[in-house]
């Protein structure tokens, strides 16, 4: 008899799976590259933050540094050439509303007591450490865009609320804003605004009217206040007359005095932690190199700078530099084993240590210096 062999099942053989060592193996090392890729990718993700979060940083930075120095070298343009106007209170009327001085506190964060209500023509305020953090600085500017320049409008008769009788009115268009003052004395100066049915072909008398104006001359321009005597302004459409400070929120916010657009508060950028700000000025002849003041010094604070004397004066003429220190945040928080506990501000004269709040060490924070020459201060007449 021949012998019968039954062939070996070979897709059974197969079939027969892993062994439960085998599976705990293969787990064991699935669950080790799990953790090694974890890892890696939160490094990666980690470090993808700082760099994103400082490069936001810096870009923020270079966009509030332009147009917050922007608005610092404006500082006085239109307004140098003319006697006793530093610390004059400003005046302004809208259909018989005066709102400035202003009525009640600035919104904030500009609502801090060290903010006057009246405000008084400057073309550099530093108020120290008025931002909701009780730190940050506000800084005050002010400035004209007249087609005219520094020039004076020459007066040939006296002033009225219907409207100015000058010499010559170049320059001056429909809707320019018009600052009135008087060089005898510092005394109240007044916006008003030329009427929209001005035209050149009339070159010496210009209409103040409500006539597609907002500002008016409810307050009026006769009497012993304004004269023949008396100064006036050509600022332009879009005189810049702003406040600077850091909400709640670290926004920087810009604040129009005279809320040319009807919505006067604009956030110029965010995750703005800390602003400061001092004065550069010269010796009292003129001259000299200068020398870094703060705003909360002795002889350099808004009692001495808005006193609206002589000495007032001569003071604020000294100014010919401001000096801007900003630290920016990152948006995202960044975990590092040495998280920041304090920056520096103003490193190489008189520096400021600021500690960093506990709840915000997990930010990345950079600090930008930057001085800032006026210009416009540089070459003022001798005062009366």
């Amino acid at each position: 008899m021949i012998p019968f062999y039954l062939p070996k099942n070979k897709t059974l053989d197969s079939a027969r799976g892993f062994t439960l060592i085998e599976v705990m193996v293969g787990l064991a090392l699935a669950s080790l590259s799990m953790l090694v890729v974890l890892e890696i990718f939160s490094n990666s993700e980690a470090r993808k933050r700082s760099t994103t979060g400082a490069a936001e940083a810096q870009q923020t930075a270079n966009v509030t540094i332009y147009q917050l120095g922007r608005a610092l070298r404006l500082s006085g343009a239109g307004l140098t050439q003319s006697n006793n106007l530093w610390g004059c209170p400003i005046q302004a009327y809208r259909s018989a509303t005066q709102f400035l001085p202003a009525p009640a506190a600035f919104p904030a964060p500009f609502a801090s007591a060290s903010v006057p209500t009246t405000v008084r023509l400057m073309p550099l305020l530093i108020v120290p450490g008025a931002a909701p953090n009780g730190i940050s600085d506000i800084v005050v500017t002010m400035s004209g865009n007249s087609e005219m320049g520094q020039a004076e409008l020459p007066m040939v008769g006296d002033p009225t609320a219907a409207g100015l009788s000058v010499r010559r009115s170049i320059g001056v268009k429909a809707k320019d804003l018009i600052l009135m003052s008087n060089v005898s004395s510092i005394s109240n100066c007044q916006i008003a605004q030329v009427d929209t049915t001005y035209t050149s072909s009339v070159p010496n008398a210009i209409p103040l009217g409500s006539t597609g104006t907002n500002y008016n001359t409810a307050g009026g321009l006769a009497g012993t206040i304004y004269d023949l005597n008396s100064v006036a302004l050509d600022l332009g459409n879009t005189p810049l007359f702003s406040m600077f400070g850091i909400d709640a929120n670290n926004s920087l916010q810009q604040y129009d005095l005279l809320n040319l657009t009807g919505n006067p508060s604009t956030v110029i950028a965010e995750n703005v932690f800390d602003i400061r700000a001092r004065y550069g000025v010269v010796d009292a002849s003129g001259n000299g190199p200068i020398t870094w003041q703060s705003p909360s010094a002795s002889g350099w604070a808004n009692t001495d700078l808005l006193a609206g004397t002589s000495a007032a004066l001569a003071l604020i003429d000294r100014i010919r530099a401001v000096r801007i220190s900003i630290v920016f945040r990152t948006t995202e928080t960044v975990a590092g084993a040495s998280p920041p506990s304090s920056y520096v501000m103003f490193p190489d004269a008189s520096p400021i240590t600021v500690s960093i709040p506990s709840a915000a060490q997990n930010y990345r924070y950079q600090v930008y210096d930057s001085v800032i020459p006026l210009r416009n201060l540089r070459f003022v007449p001798s005062r009366i």
